[in-house]
């Protein structure tokens, strides 16, 4: 009763009194910041291991699996997995839980990084897969930003709380603070609040970490303490500087990655070559690669053995890493073919001033060099060279070379200037990296002089550098001597992989080009294409622009028509053909479905050509029932002819398109 007097402030409070009520009022006072300030969970990832105290959970429809590891002091996720189905309502792909389900009011702070744009985030007071809050950001453009958004998946839907038209800077080591205290939720990066709400759907959870088609997302230093909302210090969380976790990595011929653990800026670190001990380099660390605890060694030489050392309060010690042999990793292979020019394309991981020769077949004598600076791209370096002064519809050999590689030499034909010119050309899609992918390239490399080739999309399974690398490897027989025309499928997605690894006319997300007497165009069908967006008004525009040319053929991944229902594409059926209609187009290829078919409508031939090795899939609503195949198409100035054929040659189906 006394002390409730000295809480009311009454009239017969003494001296003492006024001190004993300040004495409970800071000893309650310390009680309540000790239990806001109460560690929950911790993990700094010093261990190979992930453990049992995280659960690794797919998000709905995945591209693939997911692929979470721990590695120098990080967990880490490098799969980029995505979600195929409506990817774009979602950005889901994997998540990773840890904790309680009675969590109730705590702060999850972490450092988070990634190399690569796509999305990376965190997840508080998660139930199950359907139901919880989530931060995500996402940087690249082909896929919906730059964003920053706080959200919240109820019964599987995904309602926005808030968001900022903000991406992040890729390889920076982002100071992460998500706390939810009752109803609000609040977002912090780097000490600055990005994103706040109120919502108090969930009660309780777990926390998480999500990764949406990225390769390298990098989590360390996880901590989970009670909150009421403030957000606390994050300086405990800072690693000591530990020589023996120091690495190298990640070698090509001309670089080599560093990495460690902890603030190296009083460090000494020195490379040399093998042999050279004598002749040490320091290593000066800037402050990027301070906060990154990651360095690039660049312009070391090829297949050479390198040793560095770090020195740190009298310990010291080295590693030694070999360089790799210089390679072409992707071709080459041929694009953009014009009566007068052909471009000659291929990757690398290393960046070498290179040149290209070419000369009339059986005329090295008249030959002409072309040469090439390389452009960084994500994941190595992209080559492109231009070869002009072709003469028309003639054959040439070409050579690339690259510092001491030299490719082997292949001979294409240059394409036409006129439009009475007879040639043939190849569709094929849906490789997805698989094995029968070899098969259906053996065939169509059995032909002379094919005009180009078409890939209506899904070229890889996920679109990550191994799987193109792997492509290419197969492909580069064919598409070393015959111009190569891709696609945007499903599985290829809004990755800046499509767009770095190959040179296409224009816009690249779709485009158009003509050849002789066809017009071929080109259509991003896993991008929005419907009427008022810029997709469809550039297809339109260009329609009416080509009107007059003699053939026209339209490619790309999803079918308006197919054997099963589930992949009719409504859209395709109800805005783009309705346009093709109108302005003539007489063929079109599509894929997504794993077989051959032919569908003739509104006088426009729908042929279905996904079979280039992908999964094999049986359709017993299929006319044909061909789930590995390609297409010649065979034009003539009076006529189109058009084959299915199977890999063993066998004839699957033949039609005509006269005048």
């Amino acid at each position: 009763m006394q002390l409730i007097r000295y809480l009311r402030g009454g009239r017969g409070m003494k001296q003492s009194g006024q001190k004993y009520f300040l004495f409970l009022l800071a000893l309650l006072f310390v009680v309540v910041v000790a239990q806001a300030d109460e560690v929950l969970f911790r993990d700094n990832f010093a261990r190979s291991v992930i453990g049992p105290d995280w659960q690794i959970v797919n998000d709905p429809y995945p591209s693939g699996t997911p692929r979470w590891s721990i590695s120098n002091g990080r967990l880490m996720e490098t799969s980029n997995v995505y979600r195929t189905d409506r990817e774009y309502e979602f950005w889901q792909g994997t998540h990773i839980v840890a904790g309680s389900s009675d969590w109730t009011d705590y702060e999850l702070s972490a450092e988070m990084s990634a190399n690569d744009d796509d999305g990376i985030g965190a997840i508080i007071r998660y139930v199950d897969i359907d139901n919880y809050y989530r931060f995500i950001m996402v940087h690249d453009a082909a896929n919906g930003g730059p964003f920053r958004r706080l959200e919240k998946f109820e019964d599987g839907k995904r309602i926005l709380l808030d968001e900022v038209k903000e991406g992040y800077d890729t390889g920076h080591g982002y100071k992460l603070q998500f706390i939810v205290v009752g109803d609000q939720i609040s977002v912090w990066l780097d000490g600055e609040k990005i994103l706040e709400a109120k919502d108090q759907t969930f009660k309780s959870g777990k926390i998480g970490f999500m990764s949406y088609a990225t390769d390298s997302l990098a989590i360390r230093n996880v901590r989970v303490k009670t909150s009421t909302g403030v957000p606390s210090d994050l300086s405990e969380l800072t690693e000591p500087f530990e020589v023996r976790s120091f690495r190298m990595s990640d070698p090509t011929a001309t670089t080599v990655k560093l990495t460690w653990s902890g603030d190296a800026s009083q460090a000494k670190m020195y490379f040399y070559e093998k042999g050279n001990e004598d002749k040490k380099k320091p290593i000066s660390l800037n402050e990027k690669a301070l906060n990154e605890a990651k360095f690039i060694l660049t312009n070391l030489e090829p297949y050479t053995d390198y040793y560095v050392e770090a020195e740190y309060k009298g310990e010291s010690i080295s590693r030694r890493l070999r360089t790799k042999k210089l390679q072409i990793v992707r071709g080459p292979y041929l694009s953009l073919a014009e009566p007068g020019s052909i471009t000659v394309a291929w990757g690398a991981l290393d960046s070498y001033k290179s040149i290209v020769n070419y000369w009339p077949e059986g005329k090295p004598e008249e030959k002409k060099s072309v040469e090439v600076e390389p452009k960084e791209i994500k994941d190595g370096y992209q080559y492109a060279a231009n070869l002009t002064g072709l003469k028309p519809q003639s054959r040439y050999t070409y050579q690339v070379e690259m510092g001491s590689v030299t490719s082997d030499a292949y001979t294409f034909i240059s394409a036409p200037d006129n439009k009475e010119a007879t040639f043939t050309f190849n569709v094929y899609g849906d490789t997805q990296n698989r094995k029968r992918h070899s098969e259906v390239i053996a065939a169509m490399n059995k032909q002379e002089d094919v005009a180009f080739l078409l890939h209506q999309g899904d070229i890889v399974n996920a679109p990550v550098p191994s799987e193109y690398d792997n492509f290419f490897s197969v492909a580069k027989p064919f598409i070393a001597r015959v111009p190569f025309y891709p696609i945007r499928g499903n599985h290829d997605a809004q990755h800046y992989t499509f767009n770095d690894y190959f040179e296409l006319p224009g816009k690249e997300d779709y485009y158009s080009f003509v050849y002789g007497s066809v017009y071929v165009l080109a259509v991003n069908s896993p991008a929005p294409f419907g009427p008022g967006t810029e997709q469809y008004k550039w297809i339109e525009k260009d329609l009416e622009a080509h009107k007059d040319i003699p053939w026209k053929v339209a490619f790309f991944h999803y079918t308006a028509y197919s054997p099963t229902a589930g992949d009719n594409d409504m859209n395709v059926r109800n805005y783009l053909l309705p346009l093709f209609e109108k302005y003539g187009v007489h063929l079109v290829f599509n894929g997504h479905t794993h077989v051959y078919d032919h569908y003739f409508v509104n006088n426009v031939h729908c042929v279905i050509t996904g079979g280039g090795g992908g999964w094999e899939l049986t359709y017993e609503t299929s006319k044909y029932n061909a789930p590995f195949n390609y297409i010649k198409v065979h034009v003539s100035p009076e006529k189109l002819v058009v084959e299915g054929l199977k890999p063993s040659g066998e004839l699957i189906e033949t039609f005509e398109i006269k005048k």
